[in-house]
């Protein structure tokens, strides 16, 4: 091994987890491939968690178009909100892009629509993850913990994680039915 692979980390990485990571980053843009006639029942929530919305953005540097398959954590049928949340917090990508004003598009059930948004405050983050946790038992239970261990959050799960990552509420234009 050369003495620049030593110093860019090559040495450490195992091919098992640079393996792990392919295969983790393919599945993770899954969502988005399924965004076609056909396919989109797969987005639907029918099959495990609730159904996935795929938000077109324009990066806030680059003024590149990007699509994010992010999962929708409450659909508010009497508001007409759907709830989503960054899994990294204020640090994703996605939602700096939307906060700074790239929100272009977002698809929810092959419908496409430009939304307003709004941040949830803490209380409706609670209120928004406890409806979710009531929604998935078991799913969002796991969720909420792999939440609070990512950002390295203590005490009680749905309070601290309400409290520390954001939330945005999309809002469908008016007529749009959710579901």
């Amino acid at each position: 091994m050369t003495a620049a692979a030593a110093r860019n980390g090559a040495a450490r990485r195992s091919p098992v987890r640079s393996a792990l990571r392919r295969i983790w980053n393919v599945g993770a843009w899954l969502p988005v491939l399924a965004d076609r006639r056909g396919l989109r029942w797969l987005l639907s929530g029918r099959l495990a968690g609730a159904p996935i919305v795929i938000l077109t953005h324009r990066g806030r540097r680059s003024g590149r178009v990007y699509r994010t398959p992010v999962e929708a954590i409450v659909e508010d049928h009497a508001t007409g909100e759907v709830v989503v949340s960054p899994m990294r917090g204020r640090r994703g990508d996605w939602f700096r892009n939307i906060v700074a004003g790239g929100l272009v598009e977002v698809s929810l059930r092959g419908e496409r629509f430009r939304p307003e948004w709004r941040e949830l405050s803490e209380s409706e983050n609670r209120e928004a993850l406890e409806r979710y946790r009531g929604e998935h038992p078991i799913y969002g239970r796991i969720v909420l913990s792999a939440l609070a261990r990512l950002h390295g959050l203590d005490g009680e799960t749905l309070p601290a994680v309400a409290g520390a990552i954001p939330m945005l509420a999309l809002k469908l234009p008016a007529g749009r039915p959710l579901a």
